[in-house]
């Protein structure tokens, strides 16, 4: 699909580490963006230090594995506005994951990518632009979270 120009958009996977399956869309690129897989969390952050200092942002990314063994996957975008982002929350349990919510959404910055991963835990990326209005919530029942779809 490179070859025609046609690169991920979205990607995730599921399974072991030593065998997951992918699913992806696809859509065409100017140029298709990088993406990679198989990555520790130590490889995914300097991935994404190294990609926001060539300008892109982290478009999608996505956790398979095991607890103890958590691998990832990830796509890396054009940043044109070239704001602040932050993917630091690799594989946050319920409480760092509030907490770090509540410290940076102070800041006016918002979650702009979540995912679980196999720990149980959270991949998050937060971004600092402006989306008005939006709203986040957690460890709702089916019952809560179809209140909250229902709620104007």
């Amino acid at each position: 699909m490179k070859l025609k120009g046609w690169g991920p958009f979205i990607i995730t996977a599921t399974g072991s580490a030593g065998a997951p399956l992918f699913a992806g869309v696809f859509r065409p690129f100017a140029s298709v963006p990088p993406a990679q897989a198989n990555l520790t969390a130590a490889k995914l952050a300097q991935l994404n230090q190294q990609h926001r200092q060539q300008g892109r942002i982290l478009g999608w990314a996505d956790a398979y594995g095991a607890p103890g063994d958590v691998r990832y996957v990830a796509l890396w975008l054009p940043d044109p506005t070239g704001g602040a982002w932050s993917c630091e929350g690799l594989d946050d349990g319920s409480a760092a994951l509030q907490a770090r919510f509540n410290a940076l959404t102070s800041a006016w910055v918002r979650p702009a990518h979540v995912a679980m991963t196999p720990g149980p835990g959270y991949l998050t990326m937060f971004q600092d632009d402006r989306l008005d209005p939006w709203s986040a919530w957690g460890d709702l029942t089916a019952a809560k979270f179809q209140e909250k779809l229902a709620s104007p």
